[in-house]
């Protein structure tokens, strides 16, 4: 998998956004940090569908088999170590749906189910260009027309177009992150498309959040910070001491994402109500974490192999 200094400024970025999200209580945070998940979205895609790539089953298989064990173990140690409850039935339960932010596994596994018949579409770019379109009307188009139109009679003939049900959800923004990243944007359109995402995001300020990351502008603001973070991470020598920095924090960002949940609620406990200070501290003891385990993991393996 390719390891360009944009890709990892992305994924990084995109991490801090959802620390901040689950630990900073200030609205404007929150606001600036809502790309977090279709910036995680518009990578995979970006990565998984990128042109060049042939389809491996052997490949497709671990990378969904890691995301189950990952789901599994995490699952299993937020219900028993974070979320402790008496009763077995609802113990299995809790471990089935997972803590409130492995949702995220549940939805990229999903993508990645995908991936072989996404592959298969693009082979013919008109189709898979079709294909997108279809999938900006279902989930972003008409969501957002029928969240904002004051009619009946529009309101129902949204309601009832929603039913199409092709390219519905998070799909969306996989091939859009693969489009964006396979093409070069002139200053000028990379201007006017970062302009357009931010008047987006006064507007949804002002005018309230829609229905989330699949409002017309929370969507035209999420692909504006992924465009903008893709064209300073060009920018980054890709063998420099940044780019081999980023390259280091990037392959801790997974580990990070399943321990950074518990952390807070630790922090939580011991009552820490400044909120830069908890954002700082579950973002430093996520990372150390992240290194220590995933050098330990590292280590076992280099035994197991026989090398040292």
């Amino acid at each position: 998998m390719d390891r360009k200094p944009e890709y990892d400024l992305i994924r990084i970025v995109a991490m801090l956004q959802v620390i901040a999200l689950h630990s900073v209580s200030y609205t404007p945070v929150k606001i600036i940090s809502s790309s977090c998940v279709v910036l995680f979205v518009m990578l995979s895609g970006a990565l998984r569908l990128r042109d060049g790539v042939v389809f491996s089953r052997s490949k497709w298989t671990r990378s969904l088999l890691r995301l189950l064990i990952a789901f599994f173990v995490t699952s299993v140690c937020y219900a028993i170590i974070i979320e402790p409850h008496g009763d077995i039935r609802q113990t299995v339960t809790n471990i089935v749906i997972g803590y409130y932010h492995l949702w995220f596994l549940y939805m990229i596994a999903g993508l990645y189910l995908c991936i072989p018949i996404l592959l298969q579409l693009k082979k013919d770019r008109n189709v898979y260009r079709l294909f997108l379109s279809i999938s900006i009307i279902t989930s972003i188009l008409i969501p957002t027309f029928d969240s904002i139109t004051c009619t009946d009679i529009v309101g129902n003939i949204m309601k009832n177009l929603a039913f199409l049900n092709i390219g519905l959800g998070y799909i969306v923004f996989f091939v859009i992150g693969d489009i964006i990243s396979s093409r070069r944007f002139s200053k000028i359109q990379v201007s006017m498309l970062i302009s357009a995402g931010i008047l987006s995001k006064i507007l949804l300020s002002v005018f309230g959040i829609g229905v989330g990351d699949f409002d017309l502008r929370q969507v035209l603001y999420s692909v504006a910070c992924y465009l903008l973070l893709l064209t300073i991470g060009r920018l980054i020598n890709p063998n420099g001491v940044l780019s081999k920095s980023l390259r280091s924090l990037s392959k801790q960002c997974f580990l990070v994402y399943l321990l950074h949940a518990g952390i807070i609620v630790f922090l939580n406990k011991g009552e820490i109500d400044n909120n830069w200070l908890r954002f700082g501290l579950t973002t430093l003891i996520s990372f150390i974490m992240a290194y220590i385990i995933n050098g330990m993991t590292g280590r076992f393996r280099r035994i197991n192999t026989g090398k040292q």
